[in-house]
């Protein structure tokens, strides 16, 4: 959440379970932020909960959790992987080529 800051758009992913727990608590404590929830079309099964307000998504996670998008963290760590390959890649090549020059 560090991030955002407030008024950006904030969408969490849950669970058909998380977000009912969700809406069964704002609409109890008539919680004056907005929120809109809508099906995922990229995770089957699942909710998104949008919000602008930075204070409601945080409490939302931390007391209801969410769930993590799959394909975008397998992105993620395909990436971090690639910068992680090519750095080895750099150091080996740096560190045979100082071995070169310190031959001559």
């Amino acid at each position: 959440m560090d991030k955002y800051k407030d008024g950006d758009t904030i969408f969490i992913l849950m669970t058909a379970e998380q977000c009912k727990s969700v809406m069964r608590e704002w609409l109890e404590r008539d919680y004056e932020c907005d929120l809109n929830v809508m099906r995922s079309q990229k995770n089957k099964g699942k909710f998104v909960l949008k919000t602008k307000s930075l204070m409601w998504a945080n409490r939302i996670i931390q007391w209801h959790g969410y769930e993590l998008d799959q394909e975008q963290m397998f992105r993620d760590l395909s990436g971090r992987l690639n910068d992680m390959s090519l750095d080895a890649m750099k150091c080996e090549y740096l560190g045979e080529r100082k071995e070169v020059l310190n031959d001559e």
